[in-house]
This record gives structure tokens, C-alpha cells and sequence, in this order.
């Protein structure tokens, strides 16, 4: 634990130049701005918005790097766009603790384009009618403790999706599945995904449709499902499409009607992925880790800073973690191995840690979990 807090200090230190802002819908004491845009619009890159509790326009992020951090109850209402697009590598991209009700048309821009940075959407919930919130171009995206009410759509993207629970859109005769993966590489861990179901008379209703040379890699506690919604139009699958499906056993996929779990031209490869969570705990002074495995398997989980998604030969997975120290290691047992991190106050709102677990089954393959991420917001 001294080589972390002294990591942390050594990164942590060229931030204290960088400017925090405080937006509050009613002007509070020590407030700058009442509106999230004329923030954004006032912050260099590399600053941070703090948003009180309160009701807001949606707002657009434009080629720089910023954190938007709300409190509790943060509601995002109108016809505007929640939108990101045109960052560089580097421009990292932080919104957390949102919740957009928004009342858009049924063809929507919420989302992000041409991100070449980070963006990472912690603890955001998605209140959408109509179309998908869409992300294109986008060299990393990061959702954990997401929640969706009319799906989204990766495009041109490399995502993980954690902790999170997608539902497909509502409210029109042809929803989108929960998730669209298109030439893209996506993984999701311990979350649901749920097409459709309620209004669903002849459109699709699929949970997740893959497109193009797509990966989709599935790992989970065992505790949550990928399922189609029921439909009076047919049979549906639970992933529909082509492309690479790559899942844990412990991955449970269901079609409707009599539907397969996975279209049959989908290439599908069943194998070991450990599966790690991290949250923080009500008062964020605490991150609470989980991985689950197979019983016997060797892992270890390392710590550090969050990094631009590579690969490395002879490892299954997309690593998302740089300069990681060793936390600690073992062999899974008969349950979830858990770890308590305190979390000091010295780390400034918006900071980003990461955690990834890598585990080798009986075969001597490798293959490591979602990098879990979590930024500091308090």
C-alpha cells in the first residue's frame, strides 16, 4: 500500500494547477455559473465542473478534456444534447453522477464522435425514448453503473461496459436492441441487457445486435442475464447479427419465443474469463473489489492508472491498465474474492484508478477481465 499512496502523490501533483468550477441551478454561495454549458464553454482543458443537485440543460463537450461531477439528484431536461466529440489522446472525458430526462425526437445525438481520448460515464442513467444514445469513433469508452432505457449503439469503437443495466428503447413500434456493436470491440461484465418487450408488436428485440468484424467478449458473476424481449413477431435471439461472441460459462444468453441464445453466424468460443467488479461505497471513502473465476484457476489483480486499450500476444482480452502494481494474487476457490480500498482524500475529484485481473486456466491460456475504473468525485 506505500508504493500505491506514493504513486498517487507523484501523479497526482501536476493537477493542482488545474481549475474547479461550481455550477448550481440557484446560484449558491461559491458558485460560478448556473448552467452546465457556460461551464464548459468557460473551463480550459483538464478542469473540472462540479454540479450541484439540481435541474439542467443537457450540454456538448468539444475537442478538450474535462470532468463533469454531479452530486446526488442532478437531472438533465430539454431538447438539447448530452454530446462529446473531437478530443485527442490525452483529452480525457469524465461524467458521473447524471441522470438524463430528456424529451428529445426519435432521432436523437446524444452520445459522443470522433473521441480519441477517454470518456468515461460513471454512475450516468439514460431516460431516453425513441433512438439509441449513439458512439462513434471512439478510441476508448468506459460505462460502469450504467442504466439505459433505450439502448445504445457502438460504432467504430472500443468499449467496456461494467456494472451496468441496458434496457432497449420504449415507446415505438420498432425499439433498438439494448446494444448495437458495430466493427467494434466490446466487453461487458457483470451487467444485464434486455431487449424489449412491452411495446414490442413487429420490430426487433434482440438484447444485443452485432454487425461487421465485431468482438464481443462476456464475462459476469453469474448473476445477471442477456436476454431478448418477448415479441408476437417470431422467434428472436438473444445476440443476433455476425461477428465474434468470446463469453465465460458462467454468461447466461436467453432468445425469445423459441429464439437461440446466438445466431448461428455468429462465431461463438466459450472459455474462462475472471470477472471483476469495483464499486465505491455510499460515502466514496472506500472502493468494494469482487472477481469471480473458475475454481482452481491462478490470478492476480493489478492497480494503477487507466490506459489507451492494447493487446498483448498469447493473452485473451483487451488490456486497459497502465504501469500496474501487483495487489494481490491467489487461486480461486468455491466463492468471489473480495478486497476492501480506502480511498484518501488527498486525490481530487475527477481522478481516474483502475483495477484488472488476469487469470490461466488448466490450459495455460491467459486472459484477463474488464478493466474496472472509478474516478474520484468527491
Amino acid at each position: 500500500m506505500r508504493r500505491c499512496a506514493a504513486l498517487l502523490l507523484l501523479l497526482t501533483a501536476p493537477l493542482a494547477s488545474q481549475t474547479t468550477w461550481i455550477v448550481d441551478a440557484s446560484g449558491g454561495p461559491g458558485a460560478q455559473f448556473t448552467d452546465i454549458q457556460a461551464a464548459v464553454d468557460a473551463a480550459a482543458d483538464g478542469d473540472r465542473i462540479l454540479v450541484r443537485a439540481g435541474s439542467y440543460a443537457p450540454f456538448q463537450i468539444d475537442g478538450k478534456g474535462l470532468a463533469v461531477l454531479g452530486e446526488d439528484n442532478v437531472l438533465l431536461r430539454g431538447t438539447g444534447q448530452l454530446h462529446v466529440s473531437n478530443t485527442a489522446p490525452g483529452q480525457d472525458v469524465v461524467l458521473t453522477d447524471l441522470d438524463l430526462d430528456a424529451s428529445p425526437p426519435i432521432f436523437s445525438n446524444h452520445g459522443a464522435t470522433l473521441c480519441r481520448g477517454r470518456l468515461l460515464m460513471e454512475r450516468v442513467t439514460l431516460r431516453l425514448a425513441g433512438s439509441s444514445t449513439r458512439f462513434e469513433g471512439c478510441a476508448d469508452l468506459r460505462f460502469s453503473e450504467l442504466e439505459t432505457q433505450a439502448g445504445i449503439a457502438v460504432t467504430n469503437s472500443t468499449a467496456t461496459i461494467t456494472d451496468s443495466r441496458l434496457l432497449a428503447g420504449v415507446l415505438t413500434l420498432f425499439p433498438p436492441p439494448a446494444l448495437q456493436v458495430s466493427d467494434s470491440r466490446v466487453t461487458i461484465s457483470n451487467s444485464s441487457v434486455s431487449g424489449q418487450s412491452q411495446f414490442n408488436r413487429a420490430g426487433p428485440s434482440s438484447a444485443i445486435a452485432m454487425s461487421g468484424a465485431s468482438v464481443l467478449t462476456l464475462t459476469d458473476d453469474g448473476t445477471h442475464l442477456i436476454a431478448a424481449g418477448g415479441s408476437q413477431a417470431g422467434p428472436y435471439s438473444g445476440i443476433s447479427g455476425s461477428g465474434t461472441v468470446v463469453r465465460d460459462p458462467n454468461v447466461t444468453i436467453q432468445g425469445s419465443s423459441g429464439g437461440p441464445a446466438v445466431d448461428l453466424g455468429i462465431q461463438e468460443i466459450v472459455r474462462a474469463i475472471p470477472c471483476l467488479s469495483v464499486r465505491p461505497e455510499p460515502a466514496r471513502s472506500t472502493i468494494e473489489l469482487a472477481l469471480t473465476g473458475a475454481t482452481g484457476e491462478a490470478y492476480a489483480v493489478f492497480f494503477g492508472l487507466p490506459a489507451a486499450p492494447f493487446e498483448l500476444p498469447g493473452i485473451g482480452g483487451t488490456i486497459g491498465i497502465g504501469a500496474p502494481l501487483a495487489s494481490f494474487l491467489g487461486v480461486f476457490g468455491g466463492g468471489p474474492v473480495q478486497q476492501t480500498y480506502g480511498i484518501g482524500p488527498g486525490l481530487p475529484p475527477g481522478f481516474q484508478l483502475c483495477w484488472q485481473a488476469i487469470a490461466s486456466d488448466s490450459g495455460e491460456r491467459w486472459h484477463v477481465s474488464a478493466p474496472a475504473t472509478y474516478a474520484r468525485t468527491r
